[in-house]
């Protein structure tokens, strides 16, 4: 179900679409909801032991984990994993480091923001924007992201999948087409 129309105007400015309950497009963002599905079971999330990306391994260049910091007011977020198709757009950078921190401003703001509302809401959340990369141009991102919980039971981390599209071809993110 589309939500744009009930989010904030910050959220308004930043997203194409916003989904709760997302239906994803892409083969990598919908692998990586029905993973988090299955490993949920009956629980609100998975826990942070039920969820390793190596686990699918066909998908595991989309996906990522960050674990939810203070910055001061702000929530952040620290990398714990991420795939190597996403490393154009995250930069190049290591387990700890900030998403802040990460390559390209106009991913990583977005991402906070869908991290943040995900774990805000205790469901997976989907969003699709389009933003310019340097070298790529104007591409189009599917993301979703969705709460998983650390050892002491709490949402404070995200485990998504993100994937890529040029605006004259389909998603790319069969690992054939990273590159």
């Amino acid at each position: 179900m589309t939500e744009l129309a009930l989010t904030s105007p910050q959220l308004k400015r930043l997203f194409d679409t916003i989904e709760l309950q997302p239906t994803p497009q892409s083969a990598a963002v919908t692998r990586a909801f029905d993973y988090w599905t299955a490993q949920r079971k009956d629980r609100v999330a998975p826990g942070a032991d039920d969820v390793d990306p190596m686990e699918v391994p066909r998908f595991a260049a989309y996906f990522f984990i960050y674990d939810l910091t203070e910055n001061g007011s702000r929530k952040a977020f620290r990398l714990r994993y991420v795939g190597d198709a996403l490393m154009p757009v995250t930069g190049e950078h290591s387990p700890g480091d900030l998403l802040a921190e990460a390559g390209e401003t106009a991913f990583s703001d977005r991402a906070r923001e869908l991290f943040s509302l995900a774990l805000d809401r205790g469901e997976p959340v989907g969003g699709v924007f389009h933003v310019r990369f340097s070298g790529a141009g104007e591409l189009s991102v599917e993301m979703m992201a969705a709460p998983v919980l650390d050892d002491l039971g709490e949402k404070r981390r995200v485990f998504g999948a993100a994937a890529f599209r040029h605006p004259e071809h389909g998603w790319e993110d069969q690992p054939s087409s990273v590159g």
